[in-house]
């Protein structure tokens, strides 16, 4: 499943059969190979709300279920997540290898819906590639480090096949 799926996915309470929110992002663990947790938006007015992966029941194909609305928690009853990298933030950053080449844009994240695992950062190779429709996969363990617009990378071989 990638990002861009999940994000705006209902989150239903199944004790109450309840929507309780939709999915905004994830946030990544600190070696960008698992999701921490997911942001959900609950409405205007309330503050983004987090559900860390422990109490997350399934992330289905047409909505992520929690066994109570009390699985939501706020960002200061989760101190933890604070400085972890967002999924949208990673998305659009360039990747640049450890000898400072520029290898692409990374335009969404594929991720296991049963594990949580980060599987790969896909990633446009060239303006051409991107124009085509040509998409790369970089694995996460390759990650050395993120700032939001640029993520770098272990010297990594040639692209994988593109999709």
């Amino acid at each position: 499943m990638k990002l861009n799926e999940l994000k705006g996915r209902p989150v239903v309470a199944t004790d109450r059969a309840q929507k309780i929110g939709s999915v905004q992002d994830v946030i990544l663990g600190s070696t960008y190979q698992n999701i921490e947790a997911l942001l959900v938006k609950v409405d205007h007015n309330v503050p983004e709300l987090v559900i860390p992966t422990n109490r997350i029941h399934a992330i289905g194909p047409d909505a992520v279920t929690v066994e109570t609305a009390e699985s939501l928690r706020t960002l200061d009853q989760e101190r933890d997540y604070f400085g972890l990298p967002r999924g949208t933030a990673v998305q659009k950053s360039r990747v640049m290898s450890e000898t400072g080449k520029i290898i692409g844009t990374i335009s969404d994240i594929e991720i296991d819906p049963l594990s949580g695992q980060v599987l790969s950062f896909i990633y446009d190779g060239s303006v051409l590639a991107e124009v085509l429709g040509q998409h790369h996969r970089l694995d996460p363990k390759t990650v050395i480090g993120f700032r939001p617009g640029i993520v770098t990378v272990r010297e990594v071989p040639p692209p994988s096949r593109p999709s």
